[in-house]
């Protein structure tokens, strides 16, 4: 049986390996953003410019080291 966490929790183990790279990961607030940017962007801290959008935050996460193969995203 797989480890729960949060969709959050997620974000927040994210946010901590981005932030060494001066890089946070955003979601989108409106349908309008949602429409161009997907639901979450890559935003860079310094300049406040987005570098990526239409970011799978699991990918990501996988990607990162962040999400262990043992565990499974529950939404919140």
């Amino acid at each position: 049986m797989k480890s729960q966490i949060s969709r959050r929790a997620l974000i927040l183990r994210i946010n901590r390996r981005l932030t060494a790279d001066g890089r946070a990961l955003k979601a989108t607030r409106t349908e309008a953003d949602r429409g161009s940017m997907g639901d979450f962007f890559i935003v860079e801290l310094e300049r406040g410019r987005i570098v990526s959008a239409n970011i799978d935050p699991i990918a990501l996460a996988k990607e990162l080291g962040v999400l262990k193969p043992y565990e499974q995203v529950t939404e919140d």
